[in-house]
């Protein structure tokens, strides 16, 4: 049995950066031949999470005289940095098998919840739950010095929650207001093809990385998927973003910057004000829900310039931005 009274929390966790790859010089374009899996990948970001109250069995009740704010931010994924000069050994064929075989890391999730309770029975009184998870950035694509360049990998997704139930019984609880906000990673811009103009002097016929897509947002004021909540809450808000696409990356020429890379997409975007499933039971009184979702938006692509054949197009934004009151 717990029975704690603080006067707030701040905490704020921060997911760790994957490292970069190493770089690559291909001296000889027989001996790099497809392995039909990924050989080589940048770090990944590190996971992010942060709970203010987490009673997993047992009796808890926990008075909050001010507010708990909490702050999850997953880390950034590794790049795959910019190959070394490879002397004009990198054909089509072996930098496809490069950016197919060496890639970088995606950005850290985040997840972020105010109270949990996963079994037992938890009492709360709190002023306010202000809670934040926002998405790592994902890693840029790799240069290849050849005519095909790496993909800038996904950014992390965020999850964040006011009150999220799982199991058993949370059927005192008493907030003024609960606040939460994901947002999902975006992703970095490509890296530069062509950088030095080792290729060729004009860019012709390269084409630059693709952006990578941003992360997907989630947030919920209060979630119960299996237990009993009886809540009365003054205002409920709950705001989602997917995170923006990444930039197409740029083509190098001796005398000025091409963008010839595609543009990520962007992230969806889901927001729920009070969301039930299962077997749960939600008893709530709440004045005021504000849910709002806003698809993230797509990364741009590169203009045309001279030297360069293809232009990149923008990514799309987010296929989905779905926002509920009461799901």
């Amino acid at each position: 049995e717990v029975d704690l009274t603080v006067a707030g929390m701040d905490i704020k966790t921060d997911g760790g950066n994957g490292g970069d790859l190493g770089k690559l010089t291909v001296t000889d374009a027989s001996k790099v031949t497809a392995a039909g899996a990924v050989q080589a990948s940048a770090g990944k970001g590190g996971e992010a999470l942060v709970v203010g109250v987490d009673n997993r069995g047992g009796t808890s009740e926990v008075n909050v005289t001010g507010d708990i704010k909490l702050t999850a931010t997953g880390g950034k994924g590794g790049s795959g940095v910019i190959n070394s000069d490879s002397a004009g050994e990198v054909t089509d064929e072996v930098a496809q098998i490069l950016v197919t075989e060496r890639v970088s890391g995606a950005g850290g999730e985040a997840l972020a919840v105010g109270l949990q309770n996963a079994d037992g029975s938890l009492r709360a009184d709190v002023q306010k739950l202000e809670i934040t998870a926002t998405g790592g950035v994902g890693g840029g694509g790799i240069s290849t010095y050849g005519n095909i360049n790496g993909a800038s990998a996904f950014g992390g997704a965020a999850v964040a929650y006011g009150i999220n139930v799982l199991g058993g019984l949370a059927e005192h609880l008493t907030v003024a207001e609960i606040t939460v906000e994901a947002t999902g990673g975006s992703s970095y811009r490509a890296l530069d093809a062509n950088a030095i103009n080792k290729v060729n002097n004009d860019g012709a016929g390269i084409v630059g990385g693709q952006g990578g897509s941003g992360g997907s947002g989630t947030s919920y004021g209060v979630s119960n998927s299996g237990g009993s909540v009886g809540l009365t809450v003054g205002k409920i808000t709950s705001m989602a973003s997917g995170g923006a696409g990444g930039e197409g990356g740029s083509v190098r020429k001796a005398s000025s910057a091409t963008a010839a890379g595609t543009g990520g997409d962007g992230g969806n975007a889901y927001a729920y004000g009070v969301f039930g499933t299962g077997s749960s039971r939600t008893v709530i009184a709440v004045d005021e829900i504000n849910a709002s979702a806003t698809a993230g938006t797509g990364g741009k692509g590169a203009a045309k310039m001279d030297g360069v054949a293809i232009a990149g197009a923008d990514g799309q934004k987010g296929a989905q931005a779905e926002a509920y009151g009461v799901y």
